[in-house]
């Protein structure tokens, strides 16, 4: 082992062997780079990634016999595709799979109203989208064209749905975004609005207190489903009832997003950060469909339905998760 660490406590020889040593190292490191660099795009990999270079390079000018075995490994770990675990709740079946689709899964794409389109919500015949930025509400036909702006009171909006006569939306605590205003709070909130003018009507405390990303409006029942981060849940409230809390169930995956129902029995889910959107049993939790989008897809995190089709919107923010953002909103169709 070279004693790079002490080396002014060693005689000039062991210095110019060090120095050798060290020389080696680097072009042994230069090499192992410019490899990975012909494989291609190092630079957008390594930060798509999350790595850091250096915690994995670090004591290879210590171990000159490992340099090069740790430095292809680490190249072609950036390259490996990392599998999940699909679990079935319902039959307690577990099987190995990869999140991501082979193919794209995008239907139809409309131009977005906004820069952060992070919630949506189709109502009738229009599309109502809230935009991360500057928290208007744009409500869109659906070949994308901005029939109306509704400006409102959310701080880092994020779900937003249409139910009881009213605007629903989700203030996702402190926002990142733009200048902080008066009316913020910082805090996680539910915002219940006049659906034509956006003035505050109510606003009510997140169950949990934290923050909150999707929200969506049960019309059968006249309730209001939430995603919670701590634990990470669905969470049915009454609004007519001081948000009392009617049911909830906990799921595994991270970064719940945004909602949308499916008949009277089922709803979906969003994961951002695994891009994928999940069927879950209202009342059970249990996981009954799964749609994974492709590579290079954009990523979920608004989600509604229409006419039997899902639509999406990706805010392109992926704030502090440092993940799920391919560099321009979007607003579409999941095809299955």
């Amino acid at each position: 082992m070279c004693p790079i660490r002490d080396v002014e406590s060693y005689p000039l020889k062991h210095g110019i062997a060090c120095l050798f040593l060290i020389r080696m190292q680097l072009n042994c490191g230069i090499r192992c780079l410019f490899y990975y660099v012909l494989r291609g795009n190092c630079n957008a990999r390594l930060v798509a990634s999350g790595f850091s270079i250096w915690p994995d390079l670090e004591g290879t000018l210590s171990e000159p016999s490992q340099c090069s075995h740790r430095l292809m490994a680490f190249a072609t770990r950036l390259d490996s595709p990392k599998p999940r675990v699909r679990t079935r709740q319902a039959t307690g079946e577990i099987a190995k799979m990869t999140m991501t689709a082979e193919k794209t899964m995008v239907g139809i794409t409309v131009p977005s109203p906004c820069e952060m389109p992070n919630g949506l919500q189709w109502y009738d015949d229009e599309l109502f989208v809230i935009d991360q930025l500057t928290d208007n509400v744009y409500v869109i036909d659906a070949t994308g064209e901005v029939l109306r702006t509704i400006y409102t009171a959310t701080e880092n909006g994020s779900g937003i749905t249409v139910g009881g006569g009213y605007l629903w939306t989700a203030s996702n605590g402190s926002t990142s975004s733009r200048p902080y205003r008066s009316t913020d709070t910082h805090l996680g909130y539910v915002y219940k609005l006049d659906l034509e003018t956006g003035e505050t009507v109510d606003r009510f405390r997140t169950p949990d207190e934290g923050g909150i990303h999707g929200i969506e409006w049960d019309h059968d029942a006249g309730l209001l489903w939430l995603t919670a981060f701590n634990p990470k849940a669905l969470i049915l409230v009454d609004p007519s009832d001081d948000f009392k809390v009617i049911h909830k169930f906990e799921v595994e995956l991270e970064r719940l997003h945004g909602l949308a129902l499916e008949g009277n029995d089922a709803i979906w889910c969003a994961h951002t950060s695994d891009n994928v959107v999940v069927l879950y049993d209202k009342e059970s939790g249990d996981e009954l469909d799964r749609v994974a989008m492709g590579h290079g897809d954009p990523f979920i995190h608004g989600l509604s339905k229409r006419d039997g089709t899902l639509w999406f919107g990706d805010a392109n923010f992926a704030g502090s998760h440092g993940t799920a953002i391919r560099g321009e909103p979007s607003i579409g169709t999941i095809a299955r």
